[in-house]
């Protein structure tokens, strides 16, 4: 477990301006060295960095999730300047809306909406720190928890005439706020056969915000086709492949096993001329990470088992046009410092493994992780 000093996050945010602005001239190539303390690695992978600024004109993607749906619309700020030396150039905010039921036919506002003046300002700070914004409004159910895969309104129509009002009203927060990315849907595979509904939705989306790169997250794995992804800017999944089944599997066998999965994604993206855009992925940092990341689990903790899976998700994001990159899911302080088991990645190897391979050359060395300047992780 590490953490940076507290005089290092704060002067990070007087020079991520300038930092921003750069793009290093790294090669993409791997070296053999790795950081290392004990049995805990990073492979020193250096890819090239992208700005924030460059997201907004089809630059690579190196993001991750700065909310959670159905929790407090709130963050640590002060962690923003420690992304932005990391190399993250883009930050996903989740948006709460509620319906009563998996069949109810009206969303409203309910516990952790926040208001829009609320998101405005967390964009706003967000683009201070030369970062681009996703802004996802996620349908919550009210009651026990229900997969948004599984919503089958009992009338279809009214629940699109609720949707419709309710995702404008954020697409104008977007808009407003210069939003580079707007999610239209996430992972509603029930409803994704609705295409007239839906191309409706974009188009209602598209007459108050007609400059967001516009994308729709498909769950993997989902027998429910979407037709519109012709109408959006890129192709969103949420690729939470089961990889390995092994305690610690190393990067190179995880980069074969995602060699499986990446056919079908690319052929979608021929069919359609967009990109994929992997929207949101996650990894607990517990044995077996790889195994079934879709699933909340509790193993043994291990730090390794979860860098090396961040680890490859980047590799194969990387250098390909059509990719456009990844969000993981999702940042946040661990709950119990090392022998903490969740998705977060702060102060884990997991985030030494984003500043190395996304990170400016330009950067301050004395502002990236511990582990990559000490040459450990301890």
């Amino acid at each position: 477990m590490w953490k940076r000093s507290a005089l290092a996050l704060v002067a990070t945010a007087a020079i991520v301006g300038s930092s921003a602005a750069a793009v290093a001239a790294d090669s993409g190539t791997a070296s053999a060295a790795a950081t290392t303390a004990g049995s805990r690695q990073v492979t020193n992978v250096r890819h090239a960095y992208v700005s924030g600024k460059a997201v907004a004109s089809g630059g690579e993607i190196h993001g991750i999730a700065l909310t959670q749906a159905n929790r407090p619309f709130e963050m640590d700020v002060a962690t923003l300047p420690e992304l932005a030396a990391d190399g993250i150039n883009t930050v996903d905010l989740y948006v709460t809306e509620y319906q009563a039921s998996p069949y109810a036919n009206s969303i409203y506002d309910s516990t952790f909406t926040p208001s829009p003046a609320r998101v405005k300002a967390v964009i706003n700070l967000a683009h201070s720190y030369g970062m681009a914004v996703e802004l996802m409004p996620v349908v919550w159910n009210k009651g026990a928890y229900a997969a948004r895969t599984d919503y089958v309104p009992g009338n279809v129509n009214e629940w699109f005439n609720s949707y419709r009002a309710m995702i404008t009203k954020w697409a104008k927060v977007a808009a407003a706020t210069n939003t580079e990315i707007f999610c239209v849907g996430t992972e509603y595979s029930r409803l994704q056969p609705r295409t007239t509904q839906w191309r409706r939705v974009i188009s209602a989306v598209r007459a108050v915000d007609p400059t967001s790169q516009l994308t729709y997250m498909m769950a993997i794995g989902a027998k429910q086709a979407v037709h519109y992804w012709g109408r959006l800017d890129m192709i969103g999944v949420s690729p939470y492949y089961s990889l390995s089944s092994a305690a610690v599997p190393t990067v190179a066998q995880l980069d074969r096993a995602w060699n499986h999965y990446l056919p079908p994604l690319r052929r979608l993206s021929r069919t359609y001329h967009r990109p994929v855009l992997f929207d949101e992925l996650g990894y607990q940092s517990q044995v077996q990470a790889a195994m079934t990341p879709w699933q909340t689990r509790t193993e043994s903790p291990s730090e390794q088992a979860q860098a090396n899976a961040y680890q490859a998700a980047i590799n194969v994001t990387h250098g390909k046009s059509w990719l456009r990159g990844l969000i993981f899911f999702t940042w946040g302080p661990p709950v119990v410092g090392p022998v903490d088991t969740g998705y977060e990645p702060e102060g884990k190897l997991a985030e030494c493994v984003m500043a190395q391979s996304w990170s400016s050359s330009s950067t301050t060395t004395s502002l990236l992780p511990a582990c990559l300047t000490a040459g450990t992780a301890s």
